[in-house]
């Protein structure tokens, strides 16, 4: 009789150890409208008004929420208290036109939020999204908000977002970033701006990306770039300017952009490149100046030296046919590269005109090509 109840309460033991494990393995507690896999929630294209809670009101432990292709337009708090554990939450493709103040609290442990492709028109404005809105995300690494109508990126409208490293702005109708539009953002490394309306005519939009890597503003309205407009971001490699209507460009325009490598110019109104413009841009390997209208480049080539010690160093010019549109190797000017000083003429829109992939050997007071 005593081994009996030894081996019932053995075998009782083993139920509550395996119900236990089966409760750590199957927590999501699934909303009836969603599909569940592993620790992800699947809600895409289901038509849904509101985000969908767990039965009974219970706390779920996915990790990853889609969203997706429905027709939510407002998020409220409460909307994500049953989801404490997310890491990943797509809202991509609703037709969200509000965020009320402080909707995130509950996901700080939230490390990707995509918001692309919904109605957003302000980050401002209290009646559609304030600027608590990110308010406890801390640590939120990537945010998508393109694909909105956003007008405007106000005064700390991220400053709640430390550790932002990815945020993407592109196809918006942002016009102005002037002030402090992207103050607290010191460890972001990507911001994409491409596809808006931008000027860039006053203000220091980019004074605190300290530690930004690439900058993509192409296809703006840019027509000119002011003295340092971007000497705050000395750990750039990445900057793009394509297809903008740029003509003037200061010979201080690329000023503390000391670890620039690839810089895209290319698809503007460029006639003139002076004669000092890219001498700060010690790294560069890549510059792509096609589609342009250049009439003449001076370039000083003694300004390409490096700490005063013999180097090899390759540049890329891009001076392309807008019939054409072709690349070709050149052995032209090598003759030139004697000179401290190179005026170029083009007598034409369809003179091709490459100079490709230069390899200087110099030294303080001599070039040798």
């Amino acid at each position: 009789q005593p081994r009996d109840t030894s081996l019932f309460s053995s075998s009782m033991v083993l139920w509550f150890t395996f119900l236990s494990c089966l409760k750590e393995v199957i927590p999501l507690f699934c909303p009836d409208v969603c599909e569940c896999h592993d620790e992800t929630l699947i809600c895409t294209n289901r038509g849904l008004k509101s985000v969908p809670q767990p039965p009974q009101g219970l706390s779920s432990a996915a990790r990853a929420l889609s969203l997706g292709g429905n027709f939510i337009t407002h998020l409220s708090p409460g909307d994500f208290c049953n989801y404490p554990a997310l890491k990943e939450l797509s809202l991509q493709y609703n037709s969200i036109q509000t965020i009320s103040s402080k909707t995130f609290v509950p996901l700080t442990e939230l490390k990707e939020l995509y918001l692309g492709n919904n109605l957003l028109s302000s980050l401002e404005n209290k009646t559609h999204v304030s600027r608590d809105t990110f308010y406890g995300l801390n640590s939120l690494i990537k945010l998508r908000l393109d694909g909105n109508v956003l007008s405007t990126i106000p005064d700390g409208a991220f400053v709640t977002l430390g550790n932002l490293g990815y945020l993407h702005l592109e196809k918006n109708n942002i016009r102005s970033l002037w002030r402090n539009p992207f103050r607290g953002l010191g460890k972001l490394r990507y911001l994409n701006l491409s596809k808006n309306n931008i000027s860039l005519e006053r203000g220091n939009p980019f004074r605190h990306l300290k530690s930004l890597s690439e900058l993509q503003l192409s296809e703006n309205r840019i027509v000119s770039l002011r003295e340092g407009a971007f000497r705050w971001l000395t750990e750039l490699t990445t900057l793009s300017l394509s297809h903008n209507t740029i003509s003037d460009l200061d010979h201080n325009t690329f000023q503390g952009l000391t670890q620039l490598r690839s810089l895209a110019l290319d698809s503007n109104n460029i006639t003139v490149i002076s004669q000092r413009l890219f001498s700060p841009v010690k790294q560069i390997q890549d510059i792509d100046l096609s589609r342009n209208a250049i009439s003449e480049v001076q370039i000083n080539w003694i300004d390409c030296e490096l700490d005063g010690l013999w180097a090899k160093r390759a540049m890329q010019f891009f001076f392309v046919s807008e019939r054409t549109n072709e690349r070709k190797k050149t052995g032209l000017f090598q003759a030139l590269l004697k000179t401290n000083f190179v005026e170029i003429k083009q007598t034409g829109r369809d003179t091709l005109l490459l100079l490709y992939n230069v390899v200087l050997l110099h030294h303080v007071g001599n070039l040798n090509a």
